[in-house]
Parts: C-alpha cells; structure tokens; sequence
C-alpha cells in the first residue's frame, strides 16, 4: 500500500523527460526512492538559437513521452504528479504551446521553471542526499541541454544558486 506522502515528479528537460517517485522513509528523515524511469526524448533537438522554436515532432515526442510517465507514476498511486519544465520549454519560443498540448493530452499543467528555482530545487534535492550529508561546503554544478546550474553549499545549506542559459 502506498503512503499517503507518496509524490511523483517528471522532470522536462532538454534531452530526457524524468520521472521519479518518492516518499518519505519510515523515520521521515529521508527521502525513499519508490520508482524511477527516464526518457530520451530530446525535446531540443532542431531548436536553433536565433528564435528557439520546439519542433512538430519533438513536441509530439515530448507529449507522448509525458503521458507515458504518467500512466506509469499512476500505478504507484501517487498523491500528487507535478510536471515541471527547464530550459528547453522555458526558452523556446512555443513553449507554452507545448504545455498547452500536454495539459490537453493528460490534464496535468505543466510548471516552467526560471532558471533561478531551477538551480534552487537542484540544491534542495542535492540536500536530500544521504550520500552527501556529512558534507559541509561543497560546490554542484549540473550541465544539462541548455542551462547550466551552479549550486554553492555552506554549512550544509544553499549559499547561493544560479543558472547560466548555455
């Protein structure tokens, strides 16, 4: 049976659409990874830099791709999905048009995320980490498809979060 906490979250990003979902473990200290699936869907590809634009098809790809993710978060009976989109969508000029299409497909909105929250919501998931909770400063960087996010840790809390558009 699932906990009543159990979230999923999919992840539109450049080049994979991500899915993971979670829980919070028994003690509630840490965060369970119940199931995870990624889909390389490249989203980005053919999005030239002058006036970024998300092809036909990698639209078509990416609702699809979604609606997969969907239908496989729904079987760990999930008490909420939150979509959310990075800089592929966030940077395209139709982007809103392929929210549009997903939240028509599925009826689930879509959040695009600044490049700010980006790099905030990296560093709050990175603080989830059992793997890196004995470390005190340390510094992230995530290069994805069309951002680049730089996460500085402090005494185990975010000191500053930034985005670069690549």
């Amino acid at each position: 049976m699932p906990s009543t906490q159990t979230v999923a979250v999919i992840d539109i990003g450049s080049n994979s659409i991500k899915l993971l979902v979670a829980s919070p473990s028994e003690s509630g200290e840490d965060i369970q990874n119940i199931f995870a699936e990624t889909i390389e869907a490249r989203i980005s590809s053919g999005i030239g830099s002058k006036l970024p634009r998300l092809t036909p098809k990698a639209m078509e790809t990416g609702v699809d791709s979604v609606s997969e993710l969907i239908r496989l978060a729904l079987a760990h009976q999930p008490k909420t999905i939150r979509i959310v989109a990075t800089s592929a969508v966030r940077d395209a000029l139709n982007g809103h048009e392929f929210t549009k299409q997903v939240e028509n497909k599925t009826g689930h909105r879509i959040d695009i995320l600044s490049g700010p929250e980006e790099a905030r919501l990296i560093g709050h998931g990175l603080a989830t980490d059992p793997y890196l909770s004995t470390l005190n400063n340390f510094l992230q960087m995530d290069l994805g498809g069309g951002s680049f996010e730089l996460i500085d840790f402090k005494n185990q809390q975010i000191h500053q979060a930034i985005s670069l558009q690549l």
